[in-house]
């Protein structure tokens, strides 16, 4: 029996939103979509006909790309793709008329009668769900992967191809339209300054991801790390962690054994490996601790995430690690590389992201090359009067003068880890360490002999 007809409003038609609209069509609804970003081109607009068409096979949607003459109060439900901010005039207006606001993720989660694991955080978050993915497929434990990685989940049941086990990465964009999210278990790995720009405080970021930790339902379980566990105390008051929440500490033996035998192979994904391992663990599966960590020993890294490009002539390694669009995440990286170290750093800089280096990570740098709209900032923010800068106004000219640069450096680990957003050159992050990737390939052959 189909539900109720009602009208809804799906503002963004990205992948999200579309299959969203998709979705809601197979299920017997009103839809219509809305994006003020998207181009007034024709063109584009009859393709977005068509990719809706095609995905739902229920008919063309009804499509409104002025943004401000929509009425909002002539919908029931208004569905938020990940991109639109709640400071969205029409977000605004949906609260004023008390029309109800939900996202992508509840949609396709509704009368849903499986298990999930959602696993949220700062950095990492991509690489714990598929290791998560990587040891149950050990296991031959059928599961479906989606959300913020890989297939909206609303494609997924479009296509009827959602298992009864979903693994779920989940950004603080997504949380944010969420508040219904539920899973049975819970995953924040850790905590830093990121996203300022969309969430205007620190404390809102944070509570956009720790709704998923109160989310979960009584028999679940929830694993935080221990900087999460200290951000909630201090933004919510003492007391706010349950007892029954997990506070996965890495310090311990046992913690340290796992994360190492885990991944040997990347050792930056210690903490995720850890997490993985905790999380396939508090689904059930009868295995140990240790032989869920060696499920892992063959684990790849996803693109991006440290790495290795290619070797130097004369030793040192060429890493991308192109992901890294906060410091937090540039750090994690240093902390992986025990020779001299050339930092490539820049892009966009987020607003609140604090870069510095601690004196320990001065010993290993020993040249910061910038570059991008940031770059002349972040020279006068770090203030590295001991170390070698250059500043160029683009990763290109960059990349024009790295052999030369680098040639001072012999021996040293050139680190592509800009520590900033990618949108003041490339369309993201994947665009981005593509790029660097490309040119490296043309530049290094400059250092081999001929």
């Amino acid at each position: 029996m189909r539900a109720q007809q009602k009208y809804y409003l799906v503002l963004g038609v990205g992948r999200s939103g579309c299959a969203a609209a998709a979705l809601l069509l197979q299920r017997g609804q009103r839809v219509a979509l809305c994006d003020d970003q998207v181009s007034f081109d024709e063109a584009v607009m009859a393709r977005l006909r068509q990719r809706i068409a095609q995905l739902s096979g229920l008919g063309v949607v009804e499509l409104d790309f002025a943004g401000a003459a929509v009425e909002v109060s002539d919908y029931d439900v208004l569905v938020l793709s990940p991109g639109v901010a709640l400071s969205h005039p029409l977000v605004r207006a949906a609260q004023q008329a008390g029309v109800l606001q939900t996202s992508e993720l509840e949609i396709a989660l509704q009368g849903y009668g499986g298990r999930v694991v959602a696993i949220t955080g700062t950095n990492g978050k991509s690489t714990t769900v598929s290791m998560v993915a990587h040891i149950l497929s050990k296991q031959q434990s059928p599961c479906s992967l989606g959300g913020n990685l890989g297939t909206p989940v609303a494609e997924l049941v479009c296509q009827r191809k959602l298992a009864a086990l979903l693994i779920l990465e989940v950004s603080s964009y997504q949380l944010e339209h969420s508040p219904r999210l539920s899973a049975q278990i819970t995953v924040f790995l850790n905590f830093a300054t990121d996203h300022l720009e969309r969430h205007g405080s620190l404390r809102a970021y944070f509570l956009a991801k720790w709704q998923l930790v109160s989310n979960t339902p009584s028999g679940g379980v929830a694993l935080i790390a221990r900087e999460v566990a200290e951000a909630a105390e201090r933004f919510l008051g003492a007391g706010a962690v349950a007892p029954s929440v997990c506070i996965v500490n890495e310090t311990t033996a046992e913690s340290s054994t796992l994360g190492q035998r885990a991944a040997q192979r990347l050792p930056h994904n210690h903490r995720n490996a850890l997490f993985a391992v905790h999380a396939v663990k508090a689904l059930g599966v009868p295995m140990s601790l240790v032989e869920l960590a060696d499920s892992l020993c063959d684990f790849r890294g996803l693109e991006h995430r440290f790495e290795v490009v290619m070797s130097r002539l004369g030793g040192g390694e060429i890493i991308n690690d192109s992901k890294a669009t906060n410091f937090a995440s540039t750090r994690t990286s240093l902390a992986c590389l025990t020779q001299p170290v050339i930092l490539l750093l820049g892009g966009a800089k987020k607003a609140g992201d604090e870069c510095t280096l601690t004196a320990a990570e001065k010993e290993r740098v020993c040249a910061v090359l910038y570059f991008g709209a940031s770059g002349q900032d972040l020279c006068a923010e770090m203030a590295l009067t001991e170390i070698y800068t250059r500043i160029f106004p683009s990763l290109t000219a960059l990349m024009a003068s790295l052999v030369y640069e680098a040639s001072a450096f012999p021996g040293a680990d050139i680190l592509f880890s800009p520590g900033c957003a990618s949108f003041d050159e490339f369309q993201n992050f994947e665009d981005r360490g593509n790029a660097f990737k490309r040119m490296v390939k043309q530049v290094i052959e400059e250092e081999s002999p001929s």
